[in-house]
């Protein structure tokens, strides 16, 4: 299983929020399509797509974010969604709701799809 290394935990907490959601969300319908469950994600991946849809940034370009983009498109779909989840917005009740929303969605896709071996 693919995990971050400290130097790049470290750049994704320099990220905003909807840097992280620009970058992962093209990686999560890829990870959902290819695992045959991307239909049974819809409500996840529309929580991610509401929130990029309100960003006006994109990710600052070079060599170490591409570094970066590379290592977190090795990570499995729910690793992707807990990275996000944990990078919250801002500190305020809002984003602990969002943050619950999507683990929430996650539980549900969890017990919908089973894991191919």
């Amino acid at each position: 299983m693919a995990k971050l290394d400290k130097r790049q935990r470290a750049m994704v907490q320099q990220l905003t929020h909807r840097e992280l959601v620009s970058m992962v969300l093209p990686l999560c319908f890829r990870k959902a399509e290819e695992g045959g469950f991307a239909e049974k994600a819809g409500e996840l991946l529309g929580l991610l797509e509401v929130d990029r849809a309100t960003s006006s940034t994109q990710p600052i370009p070079g060599r170490d974010l591409r570094n970066l983009s590379k290592a977190i498109s090795r990570l499995s779909f729910s690793s992707l969604i807990g990275l996000v989840a944990r990078k919250s917005p801002d500190q305020d009740e809002d984003s602990s709701l969002y943050a619950a929303s999507l683990m929430a969605a996650l539980e549900t896709l969890r017990s919908q799809v089973r894991v191919r071996p």
